[in-house]
Formats: structure tokens, sequence, C-alpha cells
């Protein structure tokens, strides 16, 4: 990351989005398995249930923070797309 924001290093961003992606991933694994305690009837997981999605919601901020200043970094050497939308979203 630090090399994306002092260097502006495409090499290091792309690194960065492909770490977001392992992120997302991890974070609905996460969440899953928190639901998955809770449905299982785990008391200690329904008396913290909202501290800990609370939790995973601003780590995922935090995340599409850092991952956002691989943006310009990729946009300044054409290898952004313009649109995040996958295609058929374009049409609704």
């Amino acid at each position: 990351m630090n090399a994306t924001l002092t260097l502006a290093d495409p090499r290091a961003a792309r690194r960065l989005l492909a770490e977001e992606t392992m992120f997302r991933d991890l974070e609905a694994r996460a969440t899953e398995a928190h639901f998955a305690r809770i449905r299982a009837g785990r008391v200690e997981s329904r008396e913290t249930g909202a501290l800990h999605l609370d939790v995973l919601r601003d780590l995922k901020r935090i995340n599409g923070h850092l991952t956002a200043a691989a943006d310009p970094v990729l946009d300044r050497v054409g290898e952004l797309l313009p649109s995040r939308l996958r295609q058929d979203a374009a049409d609704i």
C-alpha cells in the first residue's frame, strides 16, 4: 500500500486491488460464519452480534478507502475501466 501512495506504482496498485478481492471473500466468510453460529444457538454470538457485524462493516469501509488509492494510479496509466459496473447492469 505504501508504494501505491508514495511512488504511484501501478504494480503495487494492481496488487492492492487483488488484495481487495481476497478481503471481500474473507469478509463474506466471516459474516456467514457469524450467522451460522447464531443459527446454531450460540448465546455469545447473539449477544455480540451487532458489535461483530459493525466491526466487519467498518473494516470493509476502511479497506474500500485504502484501495481507492489505487484508482488514480491505474487511471494515470490507462488501466482503470470507465465503470466498475458489470456490462449487463448498464441495461437497468
